[in-house]
């Protein structure tokens, strides 16, 4: 994540609403594989896929 930040982020290759979506899905994934429990309501969910969406959408947009 660091990386990512430092060479797409911090040089404005990509937006840094991109590092943000970037953040808060590491910090879920974190937080689901090492808490007992944890529960995402169904609109964090729908929000979240959707804001994955569109950041695969801009990575696949600096591969092409």
């Amino acid at each position: 994540m660091g990386w990512f930040n430092k060479n797409f982020v911090k040089t404005r290759i990509v937006d840094e609403k991109f590092g943000k979506i970037y953040k808060r899905q590491f910090e879920n994934r974190l937080e689901s594989d090492y808490e007992d429990y944890v529960e995402f309501s169904i609109e964090e969910v729908k929000n979240d896929f959707e804001s994955m969406i569109n950041f695969v959408s801009e990575i696949e947009k600096l591969l092409k």
